[in-house]
């Protein structure tokens, strides 16, 4: 049968921010050490985590992520339009080769799947960059 859009994407919203509540303390983690300086340069992923909940408490941990998932959004809308376009436009192009159908699906999805992330990622990581930072450290 056919899907429910719109549960799709409501179920696919839900999951996907549970997921990204999951892994945002890792994710900020990353985004600190990649962009400190001085001294902070030293520091492990370890004794920041440490900092940061001595300094901020578990709170902390999660500081920014109300707006860095609200921010996410039209990222995710980019991905899915860019995603079906692109597959739509690898398939036509490769329309006339001589090659198994199996064969077309897979590279259709690859391209897809990579012109899907380039965009949403253009988006997405200028915003969690911005974002890992409490005010207080700008």
């Amino acid at each position: 049968g056919r899907i429910d859009k719109l549960k799709f994407n409501i179920y696919g919203i839900g999951l996907f921010t549970a997921v990204s509540a999951t892994l945002y303390p890792v994710s900020l983690l990353k985004t600190r050490m990649q962009v400190a300086t001085g001294e902070r340069v030293h520091t492990n992923a370890f004794g920041l985590l440490k900092n940061i909940v001595k300094n901020d408490g578990i709170r902390g941990l999660y500081r920014g992520f109300g707006t860095t998932a609200t921010g996410s959004i039209p990222g995710r809308a980019m991905f899915l339009a860019t995603l079906e376009i692109s597959k739509e436009s690898t398939n036509r192009l490769m329309s006339d080769m001589n090659i198994p159908d199996a064969t077309k699906t897979a590279v259709a999805n690859g391209v897809g799947g990579l012109v899907s992330s380039l965009i949403s990622e253009l988006y997405c990581v200028p915003l969690d960059v911005v974002y890992a930072f409490p005010h207080t450290q700008r």
